[in-house]
């Protein structure tokens, strides 16, 4: 790559279709990604992909649209509940 630093990249399912060393592959290059001081956002159900999260953020919506739930963690995988969450938390 080009080695850019500071972008923001937003991926919806990277993973679909992908055999299991291509997805190892590019989880590779997210992290590489990241290491270089982007940020990267991805949408995504694959669990492998969620593992190695920094950050995940669970949102379940109801059968009533107009009721959300989020569910935050950091990298250790604790729970933060959403009433500590701080409007100027970067990675909201």
């Amino acid at each position: 790559g080009a080695g850019l630093t500071g972008v923001l990249y937003v991926l919806d399912e990277p993973s679909i279709g992908l055999h299991q060393r291509d997805n190892d592959r590019l989880l590779e290059t997210l992290k590489n990604l990241r290491d270089l001081g982007n940020t990267l956002v991805v949408v995504e159900h694959d669990e492998d992909t969620m593992k190695s999260a920094d950050y995940l953020v669970d949102e379940d919506i109801s059968q009533n649209l107009d009721f959300k739930q989020k569910s935050f963690y950091n990298n250790e995988r604790a729970y933060i509940p959403s009433s500590e969450k701080k409007e100027d938390d970067p990675w909201i």
